[in-house]
C-alpha cells in the first residue's frame, strides 16, 4: 500500500507598510538620522537569519527596532544586503528596508518617505507592497 502525504503551504498576509531605501550609508548611520529627524529610538535588536539551501550557511542581516507604544506603531529597519546576498532577492538594488506596522502605519510611512527624500545621502526611497513579494516570509519575525 502506497503512502500518501500532504504538503502544507503557508502564504502569509502582510499588514505592515514597507519602505525601500537605496543609499551607500551604513545601517547604523541611517538609523541615527531617523532617530534624529523623526524622534525615533531605533536600537539594534538582533540579526535576522536567512537560511541557505541544504548544507549552506545562514546569512545574518542587521535589524534595528523601535516600539512606539503611545502611537501603537512598531518600526523595523533591516539591511537587505550582506556579503552578496539579499534578504529580499526581488529587491536586489535596495540596500535597506524599513517596516512600519500598526494602526497609523500608512500615515507614518508617508512622513518617513518625505523625511528620507530630504536627506542628501539617500539616493532613492520608495514604497513597496509586501504582499507582491515572493520572499515576504523573510520579513516576518517574532
Amino acid at each position: 500500500m502506497a503512502k500518501k502525504g500532504l504538503t502544507l503551504e503557508w502564504e502569509p498576509e502582510c499588514s505592515f507598510e514597507l519602505i525601500s531605501i537605496v543609499s551607500p550609508i551604513r545601517d547604523y548611520r541611517i538609523c541615527w538620522l531617523l532617530n534624529h529627524h523623526l524622534s525615533y529610538q531605533l536600537e539594534w535588536k538582533e540579526e535576522v537569519p536567512l537560511l541557505g539551501g541544504r548544507g549552506k550557511q545562514k546569512t545574518l542581516f542587521n535589524r534595528y527596532s523601535y516600539n512606539d507604544e503611545l502611537n501603537w506603531l512598531q518600526f523595523h529597519f533591516i539591511n537587505n544586503k550582506y556579503l552578496g546576498k539579499n534578504l529580499v532577492p526581488e529587491l536586489e538594488q535596495v540596500d535597506h528596508l524599513f517596516l512600519v506596522d500598526g494602526t497609523n502605519a500608512a500615515i507614518e510611512k508617508e512622513r518617513i518617505i518625505t523625511t528620507l527624500k530630504s536627506l542628501p545621502l539617500i539616493q532613492a526611497v520608495f514604497a513597496v507592497n509586501p504582499n507582491e513579494l515572493r520572499s515576504k516570509k523573510n520579513l516576518i519575525f517574532e
